[in-house]
């Protein structure tokens, strides 16, 4: 039996900085372990990057870091998790467990994570797991794979509401019928995590269809 589980947790990791300029997005892009080091890749959508690497400098859960690359923005980061950073992460269960990561994206209120599990023991295992980190852990659904429809086009519950609410607004309409500020105010999130929201979904639909129409 394989599941798809959407939850939120608070971790330490990369915390401080997230914080240190409201409105920051972080997208998890791969964790990677690499002479025994863990390696975080990461996207950030941020208004100032100067105050987030400067944060980053100072975060307690941050050994070293490097920018990637720079798209529309968006800066790809690669960050080398000190012992306190890596104690707030996920990955090294989701592996034991056979979790798959599907998206996480964190804010200065916490982390959504969708993953796909093989079974419920392997879901109260992520929770244990973040017992024992004192990583707050709230459940909000789960999903088995027969009910995430090939309509849904990989979406995540939040990307699916991000566009249909942007759509609904006139938001894709030319010209424009509203802004990304407006909308965002709508769902309650900040204009940084409804771009991130809509980037994401619109990848996954383009992936899901144009790309993959077979």
């Amino acid at each position: 039996m394989n599941l798809i589980a959407e939850f939120d947790i608070v971790s330490p990791t990369l915390r401080r900085s997230i914080r240190a300029v409201p409105g920051t997005v972080v997208t998890t892009e791969d964790f990677r372990r690499v002479d025994g080091s863990l390696h975080f890749v990461f996207w950030v959508d941020t208004d100032d990057a100067e105050a987030f690497e400067a944060a980053m400098g100072g975060d307690e859960t941050v050994a070293s870091f490097s920018l990637l690359a720079t798209v529309d923005g968006r800066r790809l980061y690669r960050a080398t998790l000190s012992e306190s950073g890596e104690s707030g992460v996920l990955y090294p269960s989701m592996a034991t467990l056979d979790v798959t990561l599907l998206d996480a994206t964190a804010t200065e209120d916490g982390t959504r994570v969708r993953a796909r599990l093989p079974s419920r023991e392997a879901l109260w295992g992520l929770r244990e797991a973040c017992e024992e980190r004192d990583v707050p852990f709230h459940l909000r659904g789960v999903f088995g794979l027969e009910s995430v429809e090939a309509g849904r086009y990989g979406l995540t519950e939040s990307q699916r509401e991000a566009l249909v609410a942007a759509h609904e607004a006139g938001y894709y309409e030319v010209p424009r019928e509203t802004s990304l500020a407006t909308v965002a105010d709508r769902l309650g999130i900040s204009t940084q995590a409804l771009s991130a929201r809509l980037r994401r979904g619109q990848s996954n639909l383009i992936e899901h269809t144009v790309v993959n129409r077979d």
